[in-house]
């Protein structure tokens, strides 16, 4: 082996990127979730190709090059071919309609807020930073990886890599910002509900979900559900979403979610597919690649310029997310602190979203049962607008909002 160019060996590369995600993970229990294992991860990648630790381009033996250490891994080819078309029909398979349509107040305080999400983006953050930052921001603030992969992947494209990375550090770091904005509204909101010893009447419904079924493909015996199967079908979906672009105008990435969620409707695909494979793990491992593929064309002065930008982003965006779902949640006749909080879910994600609402539970004055009923009012809510904006609308929102940034 020559150990004078390991670099080289798309294996080391690809063992160095796995040890660092997984640092992030070990790093980001030991802190309870506090430092999410996107920002170490990305810290990580950002030092070391800064420091030239971790070559931004790598040559072979003939002076050939073979891109950065994350390219040379050969997991980003496989991206844009069929992990995110993948990982897209999944989360169709994640949705039930019924609970969005038993929360849906939830629902419309939760695109509300990606509305003004997307007119502060538009007006102060592309005033204070420029349109380029503003619009790359807001995607990743809308929801989830899938989002701010979107946008990194459009900005590689458009020969922008490092407007790419500044999506992932928005990304990286909304956590910071939406986890503490949700605890002290949530925490504000469980104290109203104390102090006036009820909590609002519609609270008896919870837990009442609307049964919807449009299952008309029986379910496959369990011993052909095999994790082949369940791949083949979930590819197969993908492919028919890629073919319907064709015929109908919408975003690829769009028609891929829909088709998740009516082939998961009509039976055709299992629910929670990719995880019931097996399968999530590695094809999210090889999405997160496109996280940190940008970070090998930033510099030092690139990365100064970007650190206003991305605070400020985040922060006018959190801003414009609780005034519009507040607004909402007035006229629906909800308090501002629980709009507020459903507000930034789009920041938040799950699991985050049912560990800040369970923690702030714990640690409420008042007997067991009224905190129980808190939670059990709260908690569906925080998920559902979780799920509305990370899984749904942000993909739609960053299929969308891209296309004008570049």
């Amino acid at each position: 082996m020559d150990f004078a160019n390991l670099w080289a060996s798309p294996l080391f590369c690809f063992v160095i990127f796995a040890l660092i995600w997984g640092l992030g993970d070990i790093l980001s229990y030991l802190t309870k979730g506090f430092v999410p294992g996107l920002i170490i991860a990305s810290v990580l990648y950002l030092a070391g190709f800064l420091t030239g630790i971790i070559p931004s381009e790598i040559l072979d033996a003939s002076g050939n090059s073979l891109g950065s250490a994350v390219t040379n891994t050969t997991l980003m080819t496989s991206v844009s071919a069929y992990v995110i078309p993948l990982i897209l029909v999944n989360l169709g398979t994640t949705i039930t309609l019924g609970q969005f349509i038993t929360e849906w107040k939830t629902v419309v305080v939760a695109l509300c807020s990606l509305l003004g999400l997307a007119l502060v983006s538009f007006t102060v953050s592309s005033l204070l930073f420029g349109r380029e930052y503003a619009l790359c921001a807001a995607s990743p603030i809308a929801g989830g990886a899938i989002a701010s992969v979107m946008t990194q992947q459009a900005a590689e494209a458009a020969g922008a890599p490092v407007l790419g990375a500044f999506a992932m550090l928005v990304n990286g770091f909304q956590g910071f910002i939406g986890s503490p904005t949700a605890n002290v509204c949530l925490k504000k909101q469980a104290q109203k509900y104390i102090k006036r010893g009820a909590l609002p009447e519609d609270a008896a419904e919870n837990g009442k979900q609307l049964k919807i079924n449009l299952k008309v493909i029986p379910d496959m015996p369990a011993r052909l559900s095999t994790t082949f199967v369940i791949i083949a079908k979930v590819a197969i979906v993908a492919f028919i979403a890629n073919a319907l672009v064709e015929i109908i105008p919408i975003n690829v990435n769009i028609m891929y979610l829909l088709c998740g969620i009516l082939f998961c409707e009509l039976g055709f695909l299992d629910r929670q597919s990719l995880a019931k494979a097996n399968a999530s793990g590695f094809l999210t491992l090889a999405l997160v690649a496109a996280c940190v593929s940008s970070f090998s064309s930033v510099d030092v002065a690139s990365l100064i310029d970007m650190i206003i930008p991305v605070v400020g982003c985040l922060l006018v965006g959190a801003a414009g997310c609780m005034l519009a779902g507040g607004i909402a949640g007035k006229i629906l006749g909800w308090d501002f602190f629980v709009s507020a909080a459903i507000s930034v879910t789009c920041m938040v994600g799950y699991p985050a979203t049912q560990i800040v609402t369970e923690g702030v539970c714990k640690t409420l004055e008042c007997d067991d049962e009224m905190a129980a009923r808190i939670q059990n009012y709260l908690l569906p809510k925080m998920v559902v607008g979780g799920f509305t904006t990370v899984t749904v609308a942000s993909v739609i929102f960053a299929g969308i909002v891209t296309p004008l940034i570049f």
